[in-house]
């Protein structure tokens, strides 16, 4: 993970379960961490980018579920256009 020059890192001290330590100790093996700390804070950015997908999802579905009935079908319209616009194979 690149390092910002202005991102600054602060001691933190936290007692966690054995599961979560093998847990922090299994991502840092997996992602070839170099420490602990490393591997947490992968574990915390691969959440954050969960929870902005999960955020659009739902704005997504909000939209689609907001629409009337005229427009959803007017929605699969210019989707069986758009299918019918690449070739098959």
């Amino acid at each position: 993970m690149p390092r910002s020059s202005t991102a600054r890192k602060q001691r933190r001290s936290f007692s966690l379960s054995a599961a979560s330590i093998r847990y922090i100790e299994l991502v840092r093996r997996e992602k070839h961490a170099d420490s602990a700390s490393a591997a947490l804070e992968q574990i915390i950015e691969d959440n954050k980018l969960q929870r902005r997908r999960r955020a659009l999802e739902d704005a997504v579905s909000t939209y689609y579920d907001s629409l009337s009935d005229a427009e959803q079908q007017e929605q699969r319209e210019w989707g069986y256009f758009a299918e019918s616009e690449f070739p098959r194979h």
